[in-house]
């Protein structure tokens, strides 16, 4: 029987891989990637009032991921967004299948006792098709925009944990 040796390099791969599984089992993403409850603290805000359905999902995202200040004193957001919607592609062809593409664009404003403490603007960018049916057209032109938003109100939430956490 033959004894079988493991060449250096080998045992020196395995006695690493073995040591670092530990160290980087202790190892976060927070706090970008935490819930509610361990941001509070950290970014305490008030949200403007929504003056369309989409700022009203962005500030339901934002008060979801970063919670919502009850101290009449906390630093205000508001978020103004712009929708816009282009064909995707340069064709004429003449089906009633059509790429489109809508872009979501936000812009935000902090407020803090009357002073700008942040502003900022992000954009996203959804996709879909138009097959000529009015209905489905007009659904998924809806359910588009809706994606583009929550993808928005992700890269505000994002900038302001980046921004602001550390004040």
């Amino acid at each position: 029987m033959a004894v079988r040796t493991f060449p250096p390099l080998r045992i020196a791969v395995l006695l690493a891989a073995a040591l670092a599984t530990p160290l980087l089992s202790a190892c976060s993403l927070g706090p970008v990637y935490s819930s509610a409850e361990q941001t509070q603290s950290a970014l305490a805000l008030r949200y403007a009032a929504p003056t369309s359905r989409l700022e009203q999902i962005v500030y339901q995202d934002l008060a979801r991921e970063l919670g919502r200040a009850s101290d009449p004193a906390a630093p205000t957001l508001s978020v103004s967004i712009r929708i816009s919607e282009t064909r995707v592609g340069l064709s004429s062809a003449t089906s009633p299948l059509s790429d489109r593409q809508v872009v979501a664009a936000a812009t935000w404003t902090v407020q803090e006792n009357g002073t700008v403490v942040s502003t900022g603007k992000r954009t996203a960018v959804s996709g879909y098709q138009r097959t000529g049916q009015t209905f489905a057209d007009d659904q998924a032109e809806a359910n588009a925009e809706e994606q583009a938003v929550h993808a928005v109100a992700q890269s505000i939430r994002l900038a302001l944990l980046a921004e602001l956490a550390g004040q």
